[in-house]
């Protein structure tokens, strides 16, 4: 939207339900060709991981991943333009992805996103919740989310409203801290050892 250009989503999952490796090869060129007529446009492949890696394919199926990930190359660089399609992958084990798509202009540049920090949780919980909760102060909630991605914080809010539309009233703050993660409550010896442990490290 901030690029003022369409974007074309797919994914292996996408291409594989149209059948055997000819249809998929066939519906990943489609793809790419609906890309070429909205140019310039964003394809975005999702799941990027599930194309699989030459390097470390065995057995019966190794022949159909290489022609898969072969076909793929393909529509990346190919005899056919891609001008005015920017590619992006999205995956969570980049490791898995055959090295030959990391090459330039191919999908050349990786960026890492990490879970989201405090703002960033607090942002995430703002956006989900729709303009419910206003004026509300979001950030011990946020605090208590620490290691959460932003579809758990997603579906504390889901499962927040679901709570409130069964008793039928509006969303309560209540609502999304009986949905957090259980607090563990240590006793005084529990709390020393952690110290101690703790303090071993920082020597």
């Amino acid at each position: 939207r901030s690029c003022g250009v369409e974007l074309v989503a797919s994914s292996l999952a996408q291409w594989q339900s149209a059948g055997h490796l000819g249809d998929l090869l066939k519906a990943m060129r489609r793809t790419f060709a609906e890309a070429r007529k909205k140019a310039p446009c964003v394809l975005f492949l999702d799941e990027f991981d599930s194309v699989g890696d030459r390097r470390t394919v065995r057995g019966e199926n190794a022949l159909y991943v290489v022609e898969k990930i072969n076909g793929l190359l393909e529509c990346l660089d190919g005899v056919e333009d891609r001008e005015g399609i920017v590619v992006v992958a999205a995956c969570n084990h980049p490791e898995f992805i055959d090295p030959a798509f990391l090459r330039p202009d191919r999908l050349e540049q990786t960026i890492w996103i990490p879970l989201p920090d405090r703002p960033a949780r607090e942002q995430i919980l703002r956006w989900h919740l729709k303009g419910a909760l206003e004026g509300e102060d979001l950030a011990v909630i946020a605090d208590r989310l620490e290691g959460h991605s932003g579809a758990d914080i997603e579906k504390l809010v889901r499962d927040a409203r679901r709570v409130a539309r069964k008793e039928k009233r509006r969303l309560q703050l209540g609502d999304l801290v009986s949905g957090l993660p259980k607090r563990i409550a240590f006793s005084e010896e529990d709390l020393r050892r952690i110290a101690v442990h703790e303090a071993g490290h920082a020597i």
